[in-house]
């Protein structure tokens, strides 16, 4: 199956309108890591229209293409990757042409939706018809830096949606105070290395010491904040379907 059809069968499977029963704030904070052209940014803004969505990605083509969608002023656009690092970082850029492109999917400039600060390994082998000839430096942040310069100390993050091709890591190794305030992260993950030392679901659930695994949906997961009631914890149970279950 080429990667363009599990990508849009990923959106349909889950529906971000779930958010919104355990989200109860109409303005909640959202951090979108890995934003692409804005087509989940879009949806978020139809279903929390009083959000601030807070869209980071480092890929100038899907920049270019985000841009055009001329979002209000409750969005805010970062043009860097978020990791470990201040500054800038090496990025293999994806290109190719997949054997299905879906109609809202604008690839005139090349494929630029498998893009990772990580150098690629099986993804190579999963989808041979995806190339990675340049690999170019990009604007850096670190969450905790990014957070301590536009978000007031006492700033609540409902929550973080993460599609970042393997550098679950490095995000989460760059965040350590700022994952204090965030209430829930759904995350993109790969059993199968797709990327050079990508963590799979039992290590990111590591790397977050303080939240608890609620769901797994095919290849995207939600944790949890410990600090979160019981009843909240036992709702995004309940409304979102789970694979397994790790607590």
């Amino acid at each position: 199956m080429g990667i363009a059809r599990k990508f849009m069968q990923r959106i349909q499977k889950f529906n971000l309108l779930e958010f919104t029963h355990f989200i109860s704030r109409s303005d909640p904070n959202i951090l979108e890591i890995g934003a692409n052209d804005g087509l989940t940014t879009d949806k978020f803004v139809g279903i929390f229209p009083d959000a601030k969505i807070y869209c980071f990605e480092p890929d100038w083509r899907a920049l270019q293409l985000f841009e055009k969608r001329k979002f209000g002023d409750q969005i805010h656009l970062f043009n860097c990757a978020v990791c470990d690092v201040d500054g800038t970082v090496g990025f293999f850029a994806s290109d190719g042409a997949p054997d299905i492109i879906p109609d809202n999917m604008d690839v005139s400039k090349g494929w630029h939706c498998s893009g990772s600060i990580k150098e690629p390994t099986g993804h190579l082998e999963m989808h041979k018809w995806c190339r990675f000839d340049a690999r170019n430096n990009v604007p850096a942040a670190r969450l905790d830096t990014w957070a301590g310069e536009f978000l007031e100390a006492d700033t609540e993050i409902d929550l973080i949606w993460m599609d970042v091709q393997g550098a679950e890591a490095e995000v989460f190794e760059g965040a350590k105070n700022t994952l204090n305030r965030v209430q829930y992260i759904f995350t993109e993950y790969s059993d199968r290395e797709l990327y050079k030392d990508q963590p799979n679901l039992n290590r990111i659930s590591e790397l977050l010491p303080d939240f608890r695994l609620v769901n797994v949906l095919g290849g995207d997961a939600l944790f949890q904040h410990a600090s979160l009631s019981e009843k909240s914890r036992k709702l995004s149970r309940l409304l979102l379907p789970r694979k397994y279950a790790h607590q």
